[in-house]
C-alpha cells in the first residue's frame, strides 16, 4: 500500500518527511536495544560478533521484500551502514568485558574480519 504525496505543497512533504525520520529513528533504535541483547547473549556463549552468514541473509531477504520505488543499490548502503554499527555495538560489549575482566590488551587480542574486532 502506497501513501499517495501528490497534491501536497513543499512544505507538507517535508513534514511529512520529518515525521517519517523520527519514526525511522525510533525504529532503528529499537533495533539496537535488540543488537545489545544479542551482544549480551554471544558474549555469554563465547560467540563471534561477525556472523557473515547472518548479515548475507538479512540483505536478501530485504532485497525480496522490497517494491521500491529504492534501488537495491541503496538499500544495501543503508543497511550495510546499520549492519556495521551494530556489529560495532556488540563489539564494545565484548571489549567491555575484556577491560571488567582486567585482561591485558595483549590477553584481549584483534581479530579483524572487515575492520571486525574480538575479544579471546
Amino acid at each position: 500500500m502506497k501513501d499517495n504525496f501528490s497534491g501536497m505543497d513543499l512544505f507538507a512533504l517535508r513534514k511529512k518527511i520529518d515525521e517519517i525520520d523520527e519514526q525511522i529513528l525510533s525504529l532503528i533504535n529499537k533495533r539496537f536495544e535488540c543488537v545489545i541483547e544479542i551482544g549480551k547473549w554471544k558474549k555469554n556463549k563465547s560467540q563471534a560478533v561477525y556472523a557473515p552468514e547472518r548479515e548475507k541473509e538479512i540483505l536478501s531477504r530485504l532485497e525480496k521484500i522490497n517494491r521500491g520505488p529504492i534501488k537495491t543499490k541503496a538499500l544495501n548502503a543503508i543497511f550495510d551502514g546499520i549492519i556495521s554499527e551494530s556489529r560495532e555495538l556488540e563489539h564494545s560489549l565484548t571489549t567491555t568485558a575484556c577491560a571488567k575482566n582486567n585482561q591485558s590488551s595483549l590477553k584481549c587480542k584483534t581479530r579483524r574480519t572487515n575492520t571486525i574486532k574480538k575479544c579471546v
